[in-house]
């Protein structure tokens, strides 16, 4: 199941509403940056995560994300576990994203070895499935 992203202007920020679930995001920062030639880049835009997710799954603590912008359209990612998404609008780099954590999730919870349990609970910290008691 596909969720729709609507941007709603809140004073002092932009809310993301997803259609499929409560508030999925909150924008709390605009940052200009400035590209190595010197020319300015589109605005960066850091962004919590939280709330539902996708169908099954649901943040439990807010995930800072980075959207940046350009001709080739939008990137979604975290320095927290190093993912990203694309996506030639913003809804659809953050659905990206969505997939991609998700599916990294399924990656180390299939596996049993120290190393990744380690990493799987660091991301259980901040994504469940909502199948399970959170």
């Amino acid at each position: 199941m596909e969720t729709s992203f609507s941007i709603n202007t809140v004073p002092g920020s932009l809310l993301l509403e997803s259609t499929g679930s409560d508030r999925n995001s909150f924008e709390i920062d605009a940052i200009n940056s400035t590209g190595y030639d010197g020319y300015a880049s589109k605005p960066r835009r850091e962004v919590y995560l939280y709330g539902g997710l996708v169908a099954g799954w649901k943040i439990r603590t807010p995930l800072l994300l980075t959207i940046d912008e350009d001709s080739g359209g939008s990137y979604v990612s975290d320095n927290e576990f190093h993912i990203y998404g694309y996506g030639k609008t913003k809804p659809e780099a953050l659905q990206d994203y969505a997939n991609s954590i998700t599916e990294y999730y399924q990656i180390l919870a299939a596996r049993d070895d120290g190393p990744t349990r380690a990493l799987l609970a660091r991301l259980q910290f901040f994504l469940t499935p909502t199948s399970y008691p959170i």
